[in-house]
């Protein structure tokens, strides 16, 4: 066989390979990345790993996936000799307001690198019932080890040997370290709560309530990255952190919830709530008028969670993403998960409040919402 046919026969290969490839489109893949990018446009993901303290602004992110996550995988691109896929998020959620239909659910759609995603098969039962709720867990798997960062659904079995547990991944089953074996780690997962008799279950509430602000608080201190939906892991290559909704959707979907992913959203998706009646775990949203078609409207930038030491927990963020490296440092530490008093935060106490309230001191409307459904 001469060059000329050797070439040849090589491009019809891959030409037919690419159309068995698209042919399986669509297709549900799971995330295998400890945390992996959704972003808008193929090609662009953060680039290499920035440290603690520099820029939390990451191009084109629209949100992040953590292991074991599950997606619909619409179709792929290669660019730059590297292939990325276009998903449907199955678990973070849209929500929008049609005048005809009311609430509208969809999923978040973007793209993904495909090293991140594995294929996975319609007719088998995978089974997700517990969580990790400590910061991360390693799982082992041979010689290799994966990070479960706190969010991730998995499901575990008996005490393997001493101070091992079986965990199944949808791809693999692997041996959990425990904390007793490894300082790093908190020994920690919990069974995913059952929510239907939730309205009228008091206790399951508070206990609900208490862990979705004990999840906030393991958060305090790291940094606020825009789009972000995981922890800080110092020792994974991505740049990772939360944003203020980010925040509230893993601490909520810790305890079984499954809330849109933005805080616009979030506010559609949850309960008004008079502010002399906020319990912990609550959320206060932060809304700003702006002009669409001629009609002045209020659009939720900003969600908080309230405690139960009257304080509120946030992923602080800042509009000037872009200069984040040019600030100083005392600027640059408020881009962080921090608690604050009440009315450190608000300038007035939370009795002084009444819903929708538009604060001229901090120019927003405050809104309080609870996602627990009212109890008659």
């Amino acid at each position: 066989m001469n060059l000329f046919a050797a070439l040849l026969s090589t491009a019809l290969c891959m030409i037919f390979m690419t159309r068995v490839i698209e042919a399986g489109y669509p297709c549900k893949m799971v995330v295998i990345a400890s945390v992996a990018n959704l972003v808008d446009t193929p090609g662009f993901d953060n680039a290499p790993h920035r440290g603690f303290s520099f820029s939390r602004n990451v191009p084109h992110l629209q949100t992040q996936l953590l292991c074991n996550d599950q997606v619909i995988a619409l179709e792929e691109k290669v660019i730059c000799d590297q292939k990325w896929v276009k998903v449907q998020v199955q678990e973070q959620k849209k929500v929008h307001f049609d005048d005809e239909k009311g609430l509208v659910i969809s999923h978040y759609t973007g793209w993904m690198r495909a090293r991140d995603l594995s294929l996975i098969f319609d007719n088998c039962n995978y089974r997700q019932d517990y969580i990790v709720s400590s910061l991360y867990k390693t799982m082992c798997i041979g010689e290799s080890k994966v990070i479960l960062p706190f969010g991730t659904k998995l499901h575990i079995g008996d005490e393997f040997i001493p101070g091992f547990c079986r965990a199944e991944l949808i791809k693999n089953n692997g041996l959990v370290l425990s904390g007793k074996l490894d300082t790093l780690e908190r020994d920690s997962f919990t069974q995913l709560p059952d929510l239907k008799n939730l309205t009228s279950d008091l206790l399951l509430q508070k206990e609900l309530r208490d862990a979705t602000v004990h999840y906030a608080r393991l958060f305090l201190g790291m940094p606020y990255v825009w789009g972000g939906c995981s922890p800080y892991l110092s020792h994974v290559n991505h740049l990772t952190g939360v944003d203020c909704s980010g925040l509230i959707y893993l601490c909520y979907r810790a305890c079984g919830f499954e809330l849109p992913r933005d805080a616009h959203d979030q506010f559609l998706a949850t309960y008004p709530v008079h502010p002399a009646n906020l319990q912990p775990g609550d959320l206060v949203f932060f809304g700003a008028e702006h002009e669409q078609d001629g009609k002045k409207m209020v659009c939720i930038n900003h969600v908080l969670m309230y405690t139960d030491q009257e304080t509120l927990i946030e992923a602080r963020g800042n509009q000037a993403y872009d200069n984040v490296d040019n600030m100083s440092d005392e600027e640059r530490a408020v881009l962080l998960v921090c608690e604050t008093p009440f009315e450190e935060r608000l300038g007035k106490p939370l009795s002084q409040f009444f819903n929708g309230e538009f604060f001229q001191e901090k120019n927003v409307f405050v809104y309080f919402r609870t996602v627990f459904p009212l109890i008659d």
